[in-house]
């Protein structure tokens, strides 16, 4: 068996490294590392005098030793140990007698710390050398193994928040060549950043008063899942949406509209809501888990309809949250809300096996393959503050959980990631940390390097000297007029833009202060009577003595039933007689006051 039958290239290897003189020994054994029959007769005697080289230690090396000793040694693959150690008296047996075991690199664990809030998505680059994290506190962060030290500190972030509002991030996904990645929160539109976290662009956004999904240029709802293409070019782009659609983008032309459109349905043929999506290995399958607990696929070649489908009940509620295929394709596993089930697309009609009592709740909690596809990695979430959550590691081939990584009393994880290269994992949970796992002997670079470098604290000339402040005599504003300005502002004619022919004063006329052609000429006709500028009051006041003599409107409805009206003139009287008695009271007792004085 080939290190191809794994779903890996050569660069990710099995077995401990050997030097070449025990080469030809391998060859006879059948081993995985095959040495090249074409090499040169010059290669053949450097080899016969570095046969008494030292072997490469398969503990971790550093990059210049590891070079001069691949430059030495041509001939010996890299390798990354996912295995256990094998004694000498076992690599006799064939690899198809022996059973070999991935291994978990769960010895070592770290915390990563920076946010504020729930960390909610994680991604790595291909090489393994720099891990970018969102959260709910709209940031991104950028951590570099190679410049981290002990402390794990991010070395830069980015606050999420923008004139359209702020959302929570749920994926993040870096492309296959690690030079740029796509940000997916709860908004319409993903973002498109450069590997620094430099905006290069949007995804185009659809029209929501269309009805028709195939119509519109992009989603309307907010994004679910996203994924790049599995080949090298980065060309295109999946991803998936509340609006019933999968959509597959072409990165030339991402900002005005996509390349295809795929639309869910449920049993009705009636629009359901897409909740993940994922490519194959090929990328020539395009699957999406839809919030009817259905599970559909396409073929690249044929979009207009699903060419399977899987559907949980007619009923069912049950959303998948994350889809993802085997290395060789020919498995597929869906996490919804409670379980965890994996399919056999040759059989597809029912899942081969589901594991049950896995609480999920978030929106974007994913499962992945091991490196080497032994495993299925998932997160399960606590149901309550007196629960802990966990990472469970399945062995899907036999059917069991063979290990589990719990977390404190209250905490989730939400998204794991298990790079291949150097071999660690990385979990993103409510705790506002990445929880790092690595083994010091079989993981290479990363956390590694960063926990190899003690935390470097300043020397005392390195510190910066706070400089004091310096206040003047009535600097402070409180010394100051702050109007003062403003009003040698109002003074300036220039300042304040006073116009060279200013508006003519008056009250006006029907809102208006300016004497327009129009007002000239209904004035001159007699409509409007030149006494706009009469007083209201005297206006009415001229009119009083001959509404007393004729009355018109409410006296005349009162003539014959309106009693007489009969006033009390005495007490009007002795009230004017005590005010004038107070006021001389009040005269008398202010002149004997002055007198005093």
């Amino acid at each position: 068996m080939s290190m191809r039958d794994f779903g890996l290239p050569m660069s990710f290897g099995g077995g401990p490294r050997r030097n070449n003189s025990s080469s030809s020994n391998d060859k006879k054994k059948g081993s995985n590392n095959k040495i090249s029959s074409a090499l040169n007769e010059s290669s053949k005697k450097e080899s016969e005098k570095n046969s008494n080289t030292p072997t490469l230690n398969d503990n971790v090396l550093s990059v210049g030793l590891r070079k001069k000793q691949q430059e030495q040694q041509p001939a010996i693959i890299t390798t990354v140990r996912h295995f256990e150690d094998v004694s000498d008296d076992e690599e006799e047996i064939t690899t198809e007698e022996s059973s070999t075991k991935e291994l978990i690199p769960i010895t070592k664990v770290v915390k990563m710390k920076g946010h504020s809030k729930s960390v909610t998505a994680i991604s790595i680059d291909p090489s393994g050398s720099r891990l970018i994290s969102g959260s709910s506190d709209y940031a991104i962060k950028f951590w570099d193994f190679q410049g981290m030290d002990e402390s794990l500190q991010s070395f830069r972030s980015i606050d999420e928040i923008s004139d359209d509002g702020s959302y929570s991030i749920n994926h993040l996904v870096f492309s296959n060549s690690g030079d740029k990645f796509i940000l997916a929160d709860n908004s319409i539109q993903a973002i498109l950043y450069d590997r620094d976290g430099y905006e290069q662009g949007k995804f185009k956004k659809g029209d929501r008063y269309i009805v028709d999904m195939g119509k519109t240029s992009g989603h309307i709802s907010s994004w679910t899942g996203v994924q790049w293409h599995p080949d090298q070019n980065n060309r295109f782009v999946v991803s998936s949406s509340l609006d019933s659609t999968v959509r597959i983008w072409d990165m030339e032309y991402f900002e005005t509209k996509q390349k295809t459109v795929l639309k869910a349905r449920n049993s009705k043929g009636m629009k359901t809501r897409v909740s993940s999506c994922c490519y194959n290995t090929n990328g020539n399958l395009i699957c999406g888990g839809c919030m009817d607990g259905s599970i559909q696929i396409w073929k690249e070649s044929n979009t207009s309809k699903a060419e399977l489908v899987y559907r949980d009940g007619d009923n069912c509620t049950n959303a998948y949250t994350c889809v993802v295929f085997s290395n060789d394709d020919n498995y597929l596993v869906g996490r919804d809300d409670n379980t965890l089930k994996i399919f056999d697309l040759r059989q597809f009609k029912k899942p081969l096996n589901v594991f049950e009592d896995l609480p999920n709740l978030f929106e974007n909690t994913n499962c992945i393959f091991s490196p080497l596809g032994d495993y299925i990695i998932t997160p399960v979430s606590s149901r309550d503050e007196e629960d802990n959550g966990s990472v469970v590691f399945i062995d899907w081939k036999e059917n069991k959980i063979v290990n589990t990584l719990p977390f404190e009393k209250g905490i989730s994880p939400i998204q794991v990631r298990w790079h291949p290269i150097l071999n660690q994992l990385f979990i993103a949970g409510t705790d506002n940390h990445i929880t790092g796992c690595y083994d010091p002997e079989k993981s290479i670079r990363g956390l590694v390097t960063s926990m190899s470098r003690p935390f470097r604290r300043k020397n005392i000339d390195q510190i910066d000297m706070i400089q004091p402040q310096i206040i003047a005599p009535y600097a402070p504003p409180m010394y100051k007029d702050a109007n003062a300005k403003k009003t040698k502002k109002r003074k300036d004619p220039r300042e304040s833009h006073v116009p060279t022919n200013p508006p003519p004063k008056g009250p006006g006329f029907g809102g208006r202060v300016t004497d327009s052609f129009t007002h000239f000429l209904v004035k001159g006709m007699g409509i409007i009577k030149g006494n706009e500028k009469e007083n209201a009051r005297d206006a009415i006041l001229r009119h009083a003595e001959e509404a007393e003599k004729n009355p018109k409107f409410i006296s005349p409805a009162y003539q014959k039933t309106q009693p007489t009206p009969i006033f009390d003139y005495e007490g009007l009287d002795k009230e004017i007689e005590e005010e004038e008695e107070k006021q001389e009271s009040s005269e008398r007792f202010d002149t004997k006051k002055r007198k005093k004085q």
